[in-house]
């Protein structure tokens, strides 16, 4: 079954962020595998706090529901006191949007995520607005 990591992206997305990485990792040397996912749900609210301060009308981005998350491991990412995460928008879809998620060492993706989020109001799935649709396909 192929894998999020299966074609990696050549260019690094251009949004980034920097997050902290939690300290009790340091006597390990590396990254515990479930920090990565703390670290990715960090940048994708640091990424939506990015488009909502791009909005003009209505702020819908913390209406969403994630209905997918995968993480797929290349190599070995070795402790520092914090770690910088790019993300870029996959696919775009009616009531759904795709976020890629990577941490590179050097030139190389060492993890990966992918995180599928729904648009909602209320308790439904509702049509991405015109404008935060704009927004996410400038982030491709």
């Amino acid at each position: 079954m192929p894998t999020v990591s299966d074609a990696p992206p050549t260019v690094r997305p251009s949004w980034s962020v920097r997050v902290p990485v939690d300290p009790e990792y340091a006597a390990l040397r590396h990254v515990g595998n479930l920090e990565f996912a703390r670290l990715f749900q960090e940048a994708r609210h640091g990424f939506n706090a990015h488009l909502i301060a791009r909005m003009q009308g209505p702020q819908h981005f913390s209406d969403q529901m994630i209905v997918h998350i995968s993480v797929d491991f290349a190599r070995e990412v070795f402790w520092s006191p914090d770690i910088e995460i790019h993300v870029r928008v996959g696919d775009i879809g009616r009531s759904s949007y795709a976020l890629d998620l990577g941490i590179w060492d050097g030139d190389a993706l060492a993890v990966r995520s992918k995180t599928v989020n729904v648009w909602m109001e209320g308790d439904a799935p509702a049509p991405i607005n015109d404008e935060a649709r704009a927004l996410l396909a400038s982030c491709r």
